[in-house]
């Protein structure tokens, strides 16, 4: 049975990342049925749910339709490679972001094909689909940003952003800490945000795409430089 100090999601990725790390559950290994783990840990199935999306979120786990879910190839180095672990970790990677992404908006205005405009399209529907699920908001957040990386045409933005993974998506932190009362709103306007971005790529509008891009993350550091603000005081 978890406790009630941190949501019961994030207890049960901790719980499973645990097993992963301590090698009782192996890269390839299929992960119990969403019906064990809710008798095994006295959850609800949307508790589990929510687990498994934020273990992929955090790339641990694929998933496969009508399977289940299943440990990756080397997760314990994803674990390594790239872990932000608190409101200052986050605030370093929307630093990185905003430097690198600029970037890729602009290109993919000025060099995306058909498919890879559906790519991003695709990906911002999913985005608007997540229902403030936080875990599937950071896939889909995730497959945006990468989709415009793969418009841009440059294969070492797309490897960096690979590399680094869904874990730069601020809301796959699920475990840091409580929600603001304002975050549907707050992923209402992202999504605004990235179907402002998606039509300036489609007009091939390289100055408002990047200026966009830039102020979409922009507002991303203020809003965690103002829950950091708020967590220590």
């Amino acid at each position: 049975m978890l406790g009630k100090r941190k949501t019961l999601a994030s207890q049960l990725i901790e719980k499973i990342k645990k097993d992963i790390v301590d090698g009782i559950l192996l890269p390839g290994d299929k992960l119990p049925s969403e019906q064990s783990l809710i008798n095994q840990y006295g959850v609800s199935r949307t508790v589990v749910r929510e687990a498994i999306a934020g273990l992929r979120a955090d790339g641990m786990v694929v998933t496969r339709q009508g399977i289940g879910a299943f440990v990756t190839e080397n997760p314990v180095s994803k674990l390594e490679l790239f872990n932000p672990t608190t409101l200052k970790d986050i605030l370093h990677v929307l630093d990185l972001r905003l430097c690198l992404e600029t970037k890729t908006a602009k290109l993919a205005a000025e060099h995306h094909t058909k498919s890879q405009l559906a790519k991003i399209a695709e990906a911002l529907g999913a985005f608007k689909n997540a229902e403030y699920n936080y875990a599937e908001v950071a896939i889909a957040d995730f497959q945006f940003h990468m989709a415009i990386a793969k418009a841009s045409g440059n294969p070492y933005f797309i490897k960096l952003l690979e590399h680094l993974g869904p874990q730069i998506i601020p809301h796959s932190r699920i475990d840091l800490y409580q929600m603001p009362d304002d975050e549907a709103d707050f992923l209402d306007r992202v999504y605004l945000e990235h179907k402002k971005m998606y039509e300036y790529i489609a007009e091939r509008d390289i100055e408002n795409a990047g200026n966009t891009m830039a102020s979409h993350l922009e507002k991303g550091i203020s809003r965690y430089k103002k829950l950091d603000s708020e967590s220590t005081n």
